[in-house]
């Protein structure tokens, strides 16, 4: 009697869903004794209470691994937070690049530490000598200044129009350009950082840096569109692929 009252109580689906205490007033109420209830609730308890610790220990391994990439993190809002000044600086002097004041130009350095700052009074003063002396310790600085690592071709022309940044309309076309494409290289990094933390519950997973960098390496290869303006194949990273194709550019399939 025990047996049956017992299968016909733990096989509907209210007590599968019930928690131990409402199981055991079902088991209870329905004629199963006290001894068989607890003896059939026990290990249930047990499993339980174990299911809850692993859960607090993988909360707490879930917490260590946001905590400990903190830094990291901090750098990179740090990084896109100084992106979108510079970029909202670059296209105040964009709109007036071929006749752009000194002044102008300077203030955009003045983002860049003191380097820049060295740079950026050196531009105001028409000091040449203290711009060329100021180069080295700006290149040398490129990752921290612009949040990514510098392509050698860009350090190339960066080395090659910063002397001339100030007086020449091309060398400050060259070089506000060369400054947008890292600007949003560093709010790049912040999207992705963001995406991985949406994707895990707000914290930082543990292989969040790989993950990171994969993505991030992966947006930054270029694709070939097709210029709606004059029809010619060129090429532009993929995370700007999105803004071209609302322009009216077209993936080129070769």
């Amino acid at each position: 009697d025990q047996l049956k009252r017992i299968q016909h109580i733990t096989a509907r689906e209210d007590f599968k869903n019930a928690d131990p205490y409402e199981q055991n007033l079902m088991l209870l109420n329905g004629g199963v004794s006290k001894e068989n209830s607890e003896s059939i609730l026990k290990p249930r308890i047990e499993q339980q209470k174990s299911d809850v610790a692993a859960e607090n220990l993988d909360k707490e391994f879930e917490y260590k691994v946001h905590k400990d990439s903190a830094k990291l993190d901090e750098q990179i809002v740090k990084e896109a937070k100084a992106a979108r000044n510079q970029l909202d600086a670059i296209e105040d002097v964009k709109k007036s690049i071929d006749k752009v004041s000194p002044y102008s130009v300077a203030n955009i350095f003045r983002n860049f530490g003191e380097v820049g700052k060295s740079i950026s009074n050196a531009i105001l003063s028409k000091d040449q000598a203290k711009i060329q002396a100021s180069i080295p310790a700006f290149l040398e600085g490129r990752k921290e200044l612009f949040g990514v690592r510098l392509s050698d071709a860009d350090l190339a022309l960066l080395s090659d129009k910063l002397p001339d940044i100030g007086k020449s309309p091309e060398a400050n076309k060259q070089i506000l350009k060369l400054m947008t494409k890292y600007s949003k290289l560093s709010l790049l990094r912040e999207k992705i950082s963001g995406n991985i933390k949406k994707a895990n519950k707000g914290f930082r997973p543990l292989d969040y840096t790989e993950q990171l960098e994969e993505k991030f390496d992966e947006m930054k290869k270029n694709v070939k569109i097709i210029n709606p303006k004059n029809n010619k194949v060129m090429e532009i990273p993929a995370f700007e692929l999105e803004e071209a194709i609302l322009s009216g550019a077209t993936l080129y399939n070769e």
